[in-house]
C-alpha cells in the first residue's frame, strides 16, 4: 500500500457500477482520478467528500499502475451555492471540461476555486475572473488571442474587432464589414486580458467587467483552436438564449 495525503478540488464524480465512482481531482500539478469504493451508499462516511465544487484533504491508496483508491478524508470547503444557479452550475462546467483537455498547474488550481468562491459568494467580478482563468489556458495550450495589432496586416491603428476565424485583432480595412465591431473599451479589455501578468491579477479584477457573453466568446475560441467540441458549451449557450 502507497499511502498519498492530497488537497484537491472536485472537478466531478462519475457514477461507476452500482454503489461505486470515479472522482476527477484537480491536484496541484495535475488531474487524478481516484477510484470511490461504495460512495452511493446512504450510509457511506465518504459521500461527501466527492461532491463537486468541493475543496477536500484525501488520503489515498496509490499503488502501481492500478487507479488510487479513495481511504478517507474531510472537506475544507464546500461552494455549494454553485448549484443554486443553472448558469453558474453550467459555466463551472465548461471551465472543467476544458480544464479536463488541458495542461494544468499550481495557478490552475488557484484560479478555479477563485471562481468557484466568487459564484459562491455573488462577487460581481466572477466572469473577470472566469475569463482570466480561459485567458491562461488559451497561453498555455498556444492559442491565445492575438492583440498586438491587426492579425492580417499588422498595423496598430484602426483596429475594430476581434475575430475568431482570423486569430485575433483586425483593422478597419481588414475586417471590410465581415464581422461586428467592437467598442474602444471591449478592445482595450481584451488586449489588458492577454497582457495581464500574475501580480496584476487584483488590480485586474477591480478594473475591467467582463461577462458571460465574454467567457462564452472566450470558451469558443479553446473550442475552435483545439477541435474539441464542448457539449457544456451548447447547453449555456441554450440557457442565455432562453432567459434573452
Amino acid at each position: 500500500m502507497t499511502i498519498r495525503e492530497v488537497s484537491a478540488l472536485v472537478l466531478d464524480c462519475e457514477d461507476f457500477k452500482e454503489k461505486d465512482a470515479i472522482v476527477s481531482l484537480l491536484v496541484e500539478e495535475e488531474i487524478i482520478r481516484v477510484y470511490a469504493r461504495g460512495i452511493n451508499k446512504i450510509t457511506s462516511k465518504n459521500r461527501m467528500l466527492c461532491q463537486p465544487f468541493s475543496r477536500v484533504n484525501i488520503t489515498i491508496d496509490q499503488k502501481g499502475e492500478r487507479m488510487p483508491l479513495l481511504i478517507h478524508g474531510n472537506v475544507e470547503k464546500y461552494y455549494f451555492r454553485i448549484q443554486e444557479s443553472l448558469v453558474a452550475q453550467t459555466v463551472c462546467s465548461v471551465l472543467r471540461d476544458i480544464i479536463k483537455k488541458s495542461h494544468v498547474n499550481h495557478d490552475t488550481f488557484v484560479l478555479v476555486e477563485s471562481v468557484w468562491s466568487a459564484f459562491h459568494t455573488g462577487e460581481a467580478n466572477v466572469y473577470t475572473k472566469a475569463c482570466i482563468l480561459l485567458k491562461e489556458i488559451l497561453m498555455s495550450e498556444g492559442i491565445g488571442i492575438q492583440v498586438e495589432g491587426c492579425v492580417n496586416c499588422s498595423r496598430k491603428n484602426k483596429i475594430e474587432t476581434i475575430s475568431l476565424l482570423d486569430g485575433g485583432f483586425l483593422c478597419t480595412e481588414c475586417n471590410a464589414n465581415r464581422y461586428p465591431k467592437r467598442s474602444k473599451q471591449e478592445l482595450i479589455q481584451y488586449y489588458s486580458l492577454m497582457h495581464v501578468g500574475k501580480d496584476k491579477q487584483e488590480e485586474f479584477f477591480d478594473t475591467f467587467l467582463f461577462t458571460v457573453d465574454d467567457f462564452i466568446f472566450i470558451a469558443n475560441w479553446f473550442e475552435h483552436y483545439t477541435y474539441i467540441a464542448l457539449p457544456s458549451l451548447r447547453l449555456l449557450k441554450s440557457i442565455k438564449s432562453i432567459e434573452l
